[in-house]
């Protein structure tokens, strides 16, 4: 079981995701008493591919082993659709575990920065930040990624960009937070310092899926040919 987790981890990471979802599928069938904590890792990576339904399934696999993973996965699936309201509902589903209590609420605080809730998100991120500190939990994933999508969002930009710079400094592998300190890098006429991050993203992350998320990010500003020109990349990486 150790084994087909670290595999499917390390195919994962490296963005391999059809394979990683099977080693995790081979796990589950090798191991099926874990099946339900295989369930949540291969319903994570399906969620990466946008195979959503198929990863909602899985998400479930794992309510009577892991209830807190199985609706933290759920919000993220049901937020991945930009269905707020279930995303939400999730979140504080997932909140009454004790296990899942951060993730889910930096998970809801992202749910409200992405309804144009930018200041109750940011409150909940500052009292995540001080609880975790409180309690020596060290870095939190993700939690000042959305710390610095909401500062980005309330114009609050030096706040933003610092914010961002610590979540790629800590969890250089999370794409979002270089493509929001990206747009955030070119709303205040810095290109050359948001084209140096995507390259500094698929230098840390140097496979295909990385390079098409930076054609996706550029092209999202209207720079088609920046967008041709990474997928010209994508091309010579697997």
């Amino acid at each position: 079981a150790d084994a087909w987790n670290q595999l499917g981890m390390s195919l994962e990471m490296t963005g391999r995701y059809e394979d990683a979802a099977a080693a995790y599928r081979q796990a589950i069938e090798k191991t099926p008493e874990l099946a339900g904590e295989f369930g949540l890792l291969l319903g994570s990576v399906l969620l990466r591919m946008e195979r959503f339904d198929e990863a909602e399934k899985h998400a479930k696999l794992g309510e009577k082993t892991n209830f807190g993973g199985s609706h933290v996965l759920l919000a993220r699936i049901q937020l991945a659709r930009k269905h707020f309201a279930e995303a939400e509902r999730e979140a504080h589903i997932a909140e009454g575990d004790k296990f899942s209590q951060v993730t889910a609420r930096v998970l809801l605080a992202q749910v409200y920065a992405q309804q144009d809730r930018a200041k109750e998100a940011y409150v909940i991120t500052e009292e995540v930040a001080a609880e975790a500190e409180q309690r020596k939990l060290g870095n939190i994933e993700s939690l000042d990624f959305v710390r610095g999508d909401a500062l980005a969002r309330m114009a609050r930009y030096p706040e933003a960009i610092d914010a961002l710079r610590r979540e790629i400094e800590h969890f250089p592998h999370n794409r979002q937070a270089y493509a929001s300190l990206y747009l955030v890098y070119m709303l205040t006429n810095r290109p050359d310092d948001a084209n140096g991050l995507l390259e500094l993203m698929v230098r840390v992350n140097p496979n295909k899926r990385a390079a098409l998320f930076a054609a996706h990010t550029v092209e999202a500003i209207g720079d088609q040919r920046g967008a041709a020109m990474w997928r010209q990349r994508a091309a010579t990486l697997r």
